[in-house]
């Protein structure tokens, strides 16, 4: 019986590549015979299952993902792009919130963190006796502008909303000069002093 060596086998390859944002980190983890991508971010891990029929890569700041010959797993692939991307977008993105103070005098700064402390503090005077200390952790960023305005980001919403309510807390807004902290878009009536 005569077999002909020479066929030309014709693959079909699905090939999808995606870029990783630089300050995500990304892992490729062999776990017991089975393949995980893995994401390190600020506040822990997260694990994505490979199945065995896809080929994984990575390259710098960009992954392969490569389905080869295998059409019939073509929706599986597809979704675990799309979960790829979405926890991509998810780990990436960053929450804001902004405030306003107003008051004569009231000042704030950030004390950046010592080899002693694992989380940095800041320092308001906002027309107590003593000064204001809140300490916040290394994953939730604050940025002063013009003396007036703070900038307050994380990737947790919840850390950043409950720091941004302990911030406007300190000084809530005066019911009639206004005086402390203001949530951006935040409005508040004021009353009128009384003349005598």
């Amino acid at each position: 019986m005569f077999v002909n060596l020479n066929l030309k086998i014709k693959m079909k390859v699905e090939k999808k590549e995606l870029k990783i944002p630089v300050d995500l980190k990304t892992f490729i983890v062999y776990l017991r015979g089975h393949k995980y991508l893995v994401f390190e971010y600020k506040v822990g891990w997260k694990f994505i299952f490979i199945p065995h029929f896809l080929v994984l890569e990575k390259e710098e700041r960009i992954l392969y993902l490569t389905l080869i010959d295998n059409l019939d797993k073509k929706n599986e692939f597809d979704k675990l792009i799309n979960t790829i991307e979405t926890q991509i977008y998810i780990l990436n993105k960053k929450y804001r919130k902004k405030l306003s103070l107003k008051g004569l005098g009231f000042r704030m700064r950030v004390i950046e963190n010592t080899d002693q402390l694992k989380e940095n503090i800041l320092e308001l005077k906002v027309g107590y006796s003593h000064l204001k200390l809140l300490r916040f952790p290394l994953d939730i960023k604050v940025k002063i502008v013009k003396k007036t305005r703070i900038i307050i980001e994380s990737a947790n919403k919840v850390k950043l909303g409950n720091f941004a309510k302990e911030v406007w807390s300190t000084r809530k807004p005066d019911s009639y000069k206004g005086k402390g902290f203001w949530f951006k878009y935040e409005k508040m009536k004021l009353k009128g002093i009384k003349k005598k």
